[in-house]
């Protein structure tokens, strides 16, 4: 297998795991949410005649685990459990509860930038940095319970003692892998992929522990994971085995989707185990699997070194302000229509917005979608192929034809980061130009 396991650490420690400054200032936020809401509590029982209190808090979840992840937008959380206790607990309900809480913060009087909104499984701190805590409410009947849209029985500390129990006997790539799952599930906004607690026991159950490269443990991770879910696609608490964590057809689709896009990009990253695997071909393999820039500027960083060595080769690709001087004085359009099973829109621009790559042996119809450039004005259109496979069919074209049509086919035949370019050629000068990727 291709190893790139040192650029995937460097893409863990940069972008993937939460800086522990960020930790520590989540871990602030919660402590000074935790004392209003003990004040709050009091004033809320002194105007009610109630007796509710903060039995204990706790904090669970990603952050518990140290699988919390970074993300582009800042948009992290901490989850902290809040234990409460008082009278009638056993009869009151899982959102009165949720509102017993959310008055108790209002008491205090704190002008909140964003107020305390309650969701259906906590009660959400939103802060403008970006991040967030989230506070969810437990009651102690016979067992912990919580208040989701309904009670139900959850015991947060269990499940951090399993995982801490977990990562001794799996060692430290526990963590680091679930980190790395999570942020492939964040890598599309578009994507809607089961929530951390899901993806964890995920992880923990199919971890490939018999390799030691943490590129080896994330592919074959992603394999085994694979299997698990196709022998049994319920997901089961591991500290109440009977329990299922799946709690509505939602979570099921989103089961579903999980395991078909982890099949999907398994197969772009199949290529790392060919025996004439590129660094070119590694590379575009995790970029297409985690779709962040750090990968990118890895494959421009090495396609030029590529391009570089294949200067006394036949490199074909053209310049425009080679052969025309250049004075851009209209807007000019292109876009194409592609026809993909699956997807209603067949308009490329649109298309590339739900998902990062065209498949291979599509016909691709480029078009120009508005232009104004006063006639007469020539047309000239660009084709280059990019990446190692055009450099392997010696295919990187990149020349300038003048064919005056506004339409321009073409087929998606081999995987790369290739792209098309359309000029407005008037009175000698190029006076329009537009360009379009083609990620394939």
């Amino acid at each position: 297998m291709y190893d790139l396991s040192e650029e995937l650490n460097t893409f863990y420690n940069e972008h993937v795991t939460l800086p522990q400054d960020k930790v520590n200032e989540l871990f602030e936020r919660k402590n000074t949410n935790i004392s209003r809401l003990e004040s709050g509590l009091e004033k809320h029982n002194e105007e009610k005649n109630t007796a509710y209190t903060l039995e204990e808090s706790y904090v669970q979840g990603s952050v518990g685990m140290n699988t919390v992840t970074q993300h582009e937008e800042n948009d992290y959380d901490i989850d902290v459990g809040i234990l409460i206790d008082g009278e009638d607990m056993d009869s009151i309900g899982s959102d009165q509860v949720k509102n017993i809480i959310l008055d108790a913060f209002k008491q205090i009087n704190i002008n909140f930038n964003t107020l305390p909104k309650k969701h259906t499984n906590c009660i959400r701190f939103t802060y403008a940095a970006g991040y967030q805590i989230d506070f969810a409410v437990y009651r102690n009947i016979s067992t912990a319970e919580h208040a989701g849209s309904e009670w139900r029985e959850r015991n947060p500390e269990a499940i951090q003692e399993w995982f801490d129990s977990q990562k001794l006997i799996k060692g430290d790539n526990l963590p680091i892998i679930i980190k790395l799952i999570k942020t492939f599930n964040k890598s599309r906004s578009s994507w809607k992929m089961p929530g951390g607690l899901i993806s964890t026991i995920l992880v923990e159950e199919s971890l490939a522990i018999e390799y030691d490269r943490i590129d080896k443990i994330l592919y074959y991770t992603i394999e085994n994971m694979i299997n698990r879910l196709s022998r049994d696609e319920d997901v089961k608490s591991p500290v109440l085995p009977s329990k299922s964590i799946l709690y509505n057809d939602k979570d099921k689709r989103k089961i579903e989707m999980f395991k078909k896009r982890l099949e999907l990009y398994l197969e772009k990253l199949e290529v790392l185990t060919d025996y004439d695997c590129s660094r070119l071909d590694a590379i575009e393999a995790w970029q297409s699997f985690f779709n962040h820039t750090y990968w990118d500027k890895l494959y421009s960083e090495e396609e030029q070194k590529v391009h570089d060595r294949s200067k006394e080769a036949n490199y074909t690709e053209q310049y425009i302000e080679e052969l025309y001087p250049i004075t851009l004085k209209y807007p000019l359009k292109i876009d194409a229509n592609i026809d993909v099973k699956g997807f209603r829109s067949s308009i490329l621009s649109i298309f590339l917005k739900k998902t990062r790559f065209i498949p291979k042996d599509k016909t691709i119809e480029f078009f120009i979608q508005s232009i104004n450039v006063p006639e007469p004005y020539d047309i000239y259109w660009k084709v280059r192929n990019v990446g190692p496979e055009a450099y392997r069919r010696d295919q990187i074209r990149g020349q300038i034809n003048r064919t005056n049509r506004d339409i321009h086919t073409e087929n998606s035949n081999f995987k790369g980061r290739h792209f098309v370019e359309c000029y407005i050629v008037k009175d000698g000068i190029c006076v329009a130009k537009d360009r379009i990727n083609v990620p394939i």
